[in-house]
């Protein structure tokens, strides 16, 4: 099974190069050293920040998908939708 390895969220910027709040992009590295480019609600991230501070770097595929979204804001926006509610 592949695993992957979390680095840290950072703020998704717009045009003028301001952070978009909320919004957050990851990279994410298989074990044979793929980097991935994902997008994280702030859901995802307070979820990857417990993990990284518990020492739990390595995630699988599917915890991966549970966690971020294809680097789309469209796609961010719809999980948003999704989570509104859920709480952090």
């Amino acid at each position: 099974m592949t695993m992957f390895r979390l680095g840290q969220p950072v703020h998704v910027r717009n045009a003028d190069d301001a952070p978009i709040p909320g919004h957050y992009e990851l990279e994410v590295r298989s074990d044979t050293g793929e980097a991935l480019r994902r997008f994280v609600t702030d859901k995802g991230r307070a979820e990857i920040l417990r993990r990284l501070d518990d020492g739990r770097p390595d995630v699988t595929a599917e915890e991966v998908d549970e966690l971020t979204v294809e680097p789309d804001l469209g796609v961010l926006l719809d999980r948003m939708d999704r989570e509104a509610g859920e709480g952090a």
